[in-house]
C-alpha cells in the first residue's frame, strides 16, 4: 500500500510570504512526483474545508484542505508532547503514515513519522523583531517540535548551523533542502515590463529597490539612512522603491519616511501580486536587501534569476545563497550600504558582471530538486 504523507499547508493560505511560496511550489512537485501517494493537506486550524487553486508559472496547483476547526486553548494543547496519549493530531486528521509540519512548529501525533522544517530561528537571536504573542508562541513550543521530530529540514546551511548551535540538534537529525525561486522570475525587457512599472509609476532602469515586509528585521531604517546618503553625493534622481506587506513594529520607519529630506523619492508601493514582482526586479538598477538576518532570503534569490543586480548582507544564509553575485555589505553600517549603491550605480561594467553572474548562480535552485530532496527525506525517514 502506498505511504499516506499529511503535510501542512497552512501557509498555503496566504501566499504574501516566502513561507507560502514554499508550500505552494513543494506540494505541486510533491504529488507531481509521486501520484500514486496519499496525499493529505490540512491547515491548522481550519473552519471549513477550502479549495486552493495557485498557478505556479504555468503550472496550477489545486487541491481540498481538510478541515479541522478547534478552540485555540485546545490547538494550544496539541503542541504539548505530554498529552499525546490523550490529544493528538490523529483525533481530527485521522492516521498517516507521515506527518511534515512545514512552518516551525508541530502538534502532537500518537503514530507515524514527523518531519519538521525550519526556516529560521530569528525569534530567538532577535526577539526584539517579533510581536510578543509570537515570541511566547514560539519560545514554548518550538524546542518541543525539535524534540519530538524524527528527522528536521532545514532551509540553509546557516539554519542547520544555529540548530546545532544554539538547540544542540545532532547534526544527523537535520537534512538541508534549499528553496528556489519560480520560473516566472526570468529577466525582462522595457518593452515586456513597461505596464507593470507605469501602473506604479516607476521607470524602467532609474530606481532602487526593496522587496519584503516592511518589519524591524529587514533593516529598512538603516537602509533609508543609506539612500540619503547616497542621495547626498549623487545628485541624479534615482528613487527608492519599496514593494512589501505592512509588517510589525513599524511605525519607526514611517516616521523615518516623513523626515527625510527625499520623502518625495521614497515610494512605498505596498504588497505587490506575485506575477508583477518580476516586472519589478527587472526594471530596478539594482535591489537592495540589507536585512539582519535570512534563514535563506528569497528576494535576492528572486532578482538574480531576474538579471538584477543584487546588494545584501554578508550575514547569516545570505552569502550561500548569493555567492558571488552579489555586493556583500554590512548591514548595520549605513555608509557601507551607500558606497555599494553608489558603486553600483554608477558602474554600468560592474552591473553587467553582477548580471551574468546571478543568471549562473539561480540555475543551481530549482524547485523540482527541492521536492526530489524532500521526498527523499520522506523515503529515508519511513526507513
Amino acid at each position: 500500500m502506498p505511504p499516506r504523507i499529511a503535510i501542512d499547508v497552512s501557509p498555503l493560505l496566504d501566499l504574501t510570504t516566502g513561507i507560502g511560496y514554499y508550500i505552494a511550489n513543494l506540494a505541486s512537485r510533491l504529488t507531481g512526483l509521486k501520484p500514486e501517494f496519499q496525499w493529505n493537506f490540512f491547515a491548522v486550524p481550519r473552519r471549513t474545508a477550502k479549495e486552493i487553486n495557485v498557478r505556479i508559472g504555468t503550472e496550477e496547483f489545486k487541491t481540498v484542505i481538510k478541515p479541522w476547526h478547534l478552540p485555540a486553548r485546545v490547538t494550544s494543547l496539541l503542541f504539548q508532547a505530554p498529552l499525546r496519549p490523550f490529544l493528538a493530531v490523529e483525533d481530527f486528521l485521522g492516521e498517516s503514515d507521515l506527518f511534515h509540519w512545514t512552518n516551525f512548529l508541530c502538534c502532537s501525533q500518537r503514530t507515524g513519522k514527523k518531519i519538521v522544517t525550519v526556516h529560521d530561528i530569528s525569534f530567538f537571536l532577535f526577539p526584539e523583531y517579533h510581536p510578543w504573542k509570537r515570541r511566547i508562541l514560539f519560545n514554548t513550543f518550538f524546542p518541543r517540535s525539535l524534540e519530538q521530530a524524527d528527522h528536521i529540514i532545514a532551509v540553509s546551511q546557516n539554519t542547520k548551523q544555529d540548530l546545532v548551535r544554539y538547540f544542540h540538534v545532532p547534526p544527523g537529525n537535520i537534512t538541508v533542502v534549499p528553496l528556489a525561486a519560480d520560473n516566472t522570475f526570468t529577466p525582462m525587457c522595457r518593452e515586456a515590463a513597461a505596464a507593470t512599472l507605469m501602473r506604479y509609476g516607476i521607470n524602467y532602469g532609474q530606481y532602487l529597490l526593496y522587496v519584503g515586509t516592511l518589519e524591524p528585521r529587514k533593516n529598512l531604517k538603516r537602509l533609508l539612512q543609506a539612500y540619503h546618503l547616497f542621495r547626498d553625493s549623487h545628485s541624479e534622481c534615482v528613487p527608492m522603491v519599496l514593494a512589501g506587506a505592512n509588517g510589525w513594529l513599524n511605525h519607526s520607519l514611517f516616521d523615518e519616511i516623513d523626515r527625510s529630506p527625499w520623502k518625495s523619492e521614497i515610494k512605498i508601493l505596498g504588497y505587490i501580486p506575485k506575477a508583477e514582482l518580476p516586472a519589478l526586479y527587472a526594471g530596478a538598477i539594482a535591489f537592495v536587501y540589507p536585512s539582519i538576518y535570512e534563514g535563506f532570503g528569497l528576494p535576492p534569490l528572486e532578482a538574480i534569476s531576474c538579471g538584477t543586480a543584487v546588494i545584501t548582507s554578508n550575514n547569516s544564509s545570505l552569502p550561500e545563497v548569493v555567492g558571488d553575485a552579489a555586493l556583500l555589505i554590512e548591514p548595520e553600517a549605513s555608509d557601507d550600504i551607500a558606497s555599494a549603491m553608489l558603486k553600483i550605480v554608477t558602474d554600468v561594467s560592474l552591473r553587467g558582471t553582477l548580471r551574468q553572474r546571478g543568471l549562473e548562480r539561480a540555475k543551481i535552485f530549482d524547485w523540482r530538486i527541492t521536492a526530489e530532496r524532500t521526498l527523499d527525506v520522506y523515503t529515508k525517514t519511513l526507513g
